[in-house]
């Protein structure tokens, strides 16, 4: 696969493929971020943005590539560098209810 092909099927799996599968991406990123926030609540500072799923999942494909070159995780991964870009660096308002507080 050549960076043209990786590139167009990153872009059609992340606005189509994943996003019919798994619905906005925002709106999952958001998910994944609390879900993210309550398992480590005891060793961070303050809840996981989207942004940082983003990257969060950007090293688990680059760990994976550093031991096999696989196009399917440098797809993944150029799908989400793209999504990272978009993606905001705060959970939405909407999400507030999912917040506590780290001191506890």
């Amino acid at each position: 696969m050549n960076r043209i092909e990786l590139l167009e099927k990153a872009g059609g799996l992340i606005n189509h493929d994943r996003k019919k599968e798994y619905g906005n991406a925002l709106d999952n990123f958001s998910n994944i971020a609390v879900r993210m926030s309550l398992t480590l609540k005891n060793k961070l500072t303050g809840m996981i943005s989207p942004r940082e799923v983003a990257l969060l999942m950007i090293d688990v494909k680059t760990a994976r590539l550093s031991h096999q070159y696989k196009d399917d995780s440098a797809v993944d991964g150029a799908g989400y560098f793209a999504l990272s870009s978009e993606l905001p660096d705060k959970l939405p308002v909407h999400y507030e209810q999912f917040f506590f507080d780290f001191d506890d």
